[in-house]
């Protein structure tokens, strides 16, 4: 699976950082958090290198597993669904695009209100 050179955005000096699947059709990637992330798993290892580099990360999976609270070991500072709620798979998939696009926006919020600049749209 070819992805997007986070090493290399990470070392351009990126501010923070945010795991999360790739847009287009399915591929072999994190489509939840679970236990295994924190034993090595994509997200905890771009997590990892945020974190070595002062990078705050925060993932976007298809779905979250009970349970994350240890997230933070790996660097990761939070978790967000990329599903308002439950569909079927097939659905989520479709929509993936635009699921992607309101989760980053939310996420982008909470950073935004954790720096006291959030407005109201």
């Amino acid at each position: 699976m070819a992805g997007p050179p986070v090493p290399r955005l990470l070392n351009r000096g990126a501010k923070r950082g945010i795991t999360a699947p790739p847009p287009g059709p399915p591929r072999a990637g994190e489509g939840r958090l679970d236990g295994q992330t924190l034993s090595g798993k994509a997200p905890s290892l771009v997590a990892a290198r945020a974190r070595r580099l002062g990078i705050p990360c925060v993932a976007i999976a298809g779905g979250l597993a009970p349970g994350l609270d240890r997230l933070p070991e790996v660097g990761i500072s939070a978790a967000v669904s990329l599903c308002p709620g439950p569909m079927p798979l097939a659905e989520a998939m479709a929509r993936a695009e635009e699921l992607l696009a309101e989760a980053a926006q939310q996420v982008l919020r909470i950073f935004l209100a954790g720096r006291g600049a959030a407005s109201e749209s």
